[in-house]
């Protein structure tokens, strides 16, 4: 008689942010708009964050629960602040527990702009 065959080990995978598809580097958003932030990644949850100077400090603007990813990706709707500048930047930070213990990863999009509305 044969003894059954052991269950698979699954091992979560690390945080990861793939890519951010929007906004892009040189995009230009308005004042009062609503907009789409796209991203791709692997996580239990990810954190989204706005600088309004090129990264030297980020503001919360959402989080967003992860896995499993939607096939189109994960996106957050957000209403542009009434704060212009040349350097904005969205960071997504991905967050996953492996093996009890936390990890965190993150990408940056480009620099972009946020204008008086139209």
């Amino acid at each position: 008689m044969s003894s059954p065959a052991p269950s698979p080990v699954r091992i979560p995978l690390p945080p990861t942010v793939v890519a951010i598809d929007s906004p892009t580097p040189g995009q230009v958003w308005h004042v009062g708009n609503g907009v789409t932030i796209k991203f791709l990644g692997t996580g239990s949850s990810f954190n989204v964050r706005l600088s309004f100077n090129a990264g030297q400090t980020f503001m919360q603007i959402g989080t967003v629960p992860g896995l499993p990813q939607p096939p189109q990706g994960y996106s957050l709707s957000y209403t542009v602040p009434n704060h212009l500048t040349t350097e904005a930047l969205i960071r997504v930070e991905a967050i996953s527990t492996v093996n009890g213990v936390e990890e965190r990863a993150h990408r940056d999009s480009g620099l972009f702009t946020i204008a008086a509305h139209k």
